[in-house]
């Protein structure tokens, strides 16, 4: 017998014990929308069917729980192997009406972190607009926008097939041939770190370009103040914050972070009456400083859109998740197992 087998041998079974437990991780699953609409070129959907098909298989491989149970499990170094918690960003009507049913079936918990303004508002997200305008079928041939002292302008490929576009942080040479895709996500990039009004005033700028009608229909409406009520009063769920406005938050002061973050919550608490103690940071991101803001405001935990899994020795306040996509349950299955196995 070796060394090691020895030692194995001889080890306690208390602090064989205790080694397991410092191992175990749990995991965080992103939602976004559960819709069966094709435009969709942030890849935020997944279909009821596949909805169904991953919290069948989900229900069968580990434990789910709330956001608020798991940031509690963390902080107290009592994480759990089989840990899973369900998260939805946004607040989408067809939560309610797609995901809510599924969720109910299954009787798997599940976390909704919600925008106040989207819910005042009841309007679709400027993203969701400026996807919805630039995918359209027919646009004009040259792209011309000021934004701040800067002008923009490129000439617009309207061929029917795109290749596969990737975000990133450059913007096409000026005046050059570009896809819609491209186009689409080089205006998200310049657009993400303005207030909200200049988001708003520059995708109606966009759409004026465009030549479409302003009253076009929208698959991506928030949920009604009452279809939150419903949700918020259901044990099965639970409502977090996601800020007012949806912000880019590093690009912004601490005084303005705190704002949004600070009001987002005081809104969903007077409409809900309830106590929010979970956020997500918009878009995931965040500065130094948002997470020590999120602390002193007395929120319990925080989630990133950064992958990995949740180790009981993490920051509550940077916990990572792992986005789901419009995969079958065979392939979901897959990559749950995988998910469960990491231990990095």
């Amino acid at each position: 017998m070796n060394i090691v087998k020895k030692l194995k041998k001889s080890t306690p079974w208390w602090i064989k014990s205790s080694v397991a437990r410092l191992k175990r991780t749990g995991i965080i699953l992103m939602y976004h929308r559960i819709n069966d609409s094709q435009n969709d070129p942030y890849y935020l959907n997944v279909s009821p069917k596949n909805f169904d098909e991953q919290m069948s298989i989900l229900k069968k491989h580990g434990k789910t729980i709330q956001m608020q149970k798991m940031g509690e499990r963390v902080s107290k170094f009592n994480l759990r192997s089989d840990d899973i918690a369900v998260t939805f960003d946004d607040g989408i009507r067809d939560n309610f009406y797609n995901a809510k049913p599924v969720l109910e079936k299954y009787e798997i918990p599940a976390t909704f972190y919600i925008p106040s303004h989207s819910i005042e508002s009841q309007q679709e997200a400027w993203w969701d607009k400026l996807a919805r305008i630039l995918t359209s079928p027919i646009l004009p041939n040259i792209f011309e926008i000021s934004i701040g002292n800067m002008q923009y302008r490129w000439n617009i490929d309207s061929s029917p097939k795109e290749g596969s576009v990737a975000f990133n942080d450059k913007l096409p040479p000026m005046n050059s041939l570009i896809s819609k895709k491209q186009l689409l996500f080089s205006t998200w990039r310049m657009i993400k770190p303005l207030d909200f009004q200049q988001q708003i005033n520059i995708v109606e700028q966009i759409l004026t370009w465009s030549g479409q009608s302003s009253d076009a229909q929208s698959a991506y409406l928030p949920m009604t103040l009452n279809q939150l009520n419903v949700m918020a009063d259901s044990k099965l769920f639970e409502i977090g914050a996601h800020t007012v406005h949806h912000p880019w938050l590093s690009d912004w002061p601490i005084k303005h972070q705190e704002e949004e973050i600070l009001v987002g919550r005081q809104n969903l608490e007077k409409w809900l009456n309830k106590e929010i103690t979970s956020f997500a940071y918009p878009f995931g991101n965040y500065s130094d400083q948002t997470p020590g803001i999120l602390k002193r405001l007395r929120f319990q935990n925080a989630c990133t859109t950064a992958e990995g899994p949740v180790k009981r020795n993490m920051d509550s306040f940077l916990l990572p998740r792992f986005m789901v996509f419009n995969w079958n349950g065979e392939l979901f299955e897959q990559k749950l197992r995988y998910w469960l196995t990491l231990r990095i």
